[in-house]
């Protein structure tokens, strides 16, 4: 029995761990073709470091950067990167909380469940 827990525990964490690489691989993917694009539009431009200018908020929902990909703006493409590598931790939390759960030790799905909230929370603060 306890022999059946460790190999389904492995076979969890391998496909965690198998899941993760490809999310972090296509996160760098897509962040590397919106930094080509990125320097393809403004690479030329010089900046001009005697007066700050804040940034504007254009990429602050994720609508805002789904309007940027549609308009094949670079610096939208790598914000839906990096939302991508943020969104593989979420994921990440959930696969622990149901391999905890089936291998019914409940105290760890509570804790799993406990990140998962202050992460939701996180996200929307």
């Amino acid at each position: 029995m306890n022999s059946e827990i460790k190999e389904l525990e492995l076979k969890i964490q391998s496909r965690m761990g198998r899941i993760l690489l490809w999310g972090m691989l296509a996160s760098a993917a897509i962040i590397i073709v919106g930094a080509v694009l990125y320097l393809n539009q403004f690479g030329s431009t010089a900046e001009h470091f005697t007066h700050f200018t804040a940034s504007t908020q254009h990429l602050k929902t994720v609508g805002q950067i789904a309007r940027g990909i549609r308009e094949h703006s670079g610096g939208a493409i790598i914000e839906a990167g990096i939302l991508l590598l943020v969104l593989f931790q979420y994921v990440r939390v959930i696969m622990s909380a149901l391999m905890f759960a089936r291998l019914r030790s409940w105290f760890f799905v509570g804790i799993s469940g406990f990140i998962l909230a202050v992460l939701i929370y996180g996200l929307f603060s």
